[in-house]
């Protein structure tokens, strides 16, 4: 089982090239923090959603709505 500790300083080097933050740049967002990461962490979108004053839900929901986005890290022996 993977750990759930993630390095947020990607995250907050990202969210530094949005500001300021538009309701409109969340689609844009996740797609940087999935190039990022390889995935997108469930503490960022919670972190997201706070920042957005969105459920996290709904952000779930885009997340798993676009083929392109993981929920869960690229597995390192393929």
């Amino acid at each position: 089982m993977a750990s759930d500790h993630v390095d947020l300083r990607p995250y907050r080097r990202i969210v530094e090239e949005f500001q300021p933050l538009e309701r409109d740049d969340v689609l844009r967002l996740l797609g940087a923090v999935q190039d990022a990461y390889g995935y997108v962490p469930r503490q960022i979108v919670e972190d997201l959603s706070a920042r957005f004053a969105r459920p996290p839900s709904q952000l779930w929901g885009a997340v798993t709505a676009y083929p392109g986005f993981r929920t869960q890290p690229p597995d390192e022996s393929q």
